[in-house]
């Protein structure tokens, strides 16, 4: 995994943590909501691993996000704004 990648997924690791622990539910308990193994929870919320979307979407959902839609390229600054 390279660096930018494993910043990312350590963000989205925390994000999760901390909606999780708001709602004062375990990793095992999410796993369930979401439909995915409580291996895959774990895994993300310790930033050891890139989520699929598809996986994220089930885990965002349990608490009322989604994933929306990310830009591929970065075409240009504007420069006259």
């Amino acid at each position: 995994m390279n660096q930018v990648s494993k910043a990312t997924s350590s963000s989205i690791g925390q994000f999760l943590r901390a909606r999780r622990k708001e709602r004062g539910i375990t990793q095992a308990q999410l796993a369930r909501y979401a439909d995915v193994s409580y291996t895959l929870v774990n895994r993300i919320e310790n930033g050891d691993m890139n989520v699929q979307a598809g996986s994220l979407n089930k885990l965002l959902n349990v608490f009322g996000y989604q994933v929306g839609p990310v830009p591929m390229e970065r075409t240009g600054e504007v420069t006259d704004v």
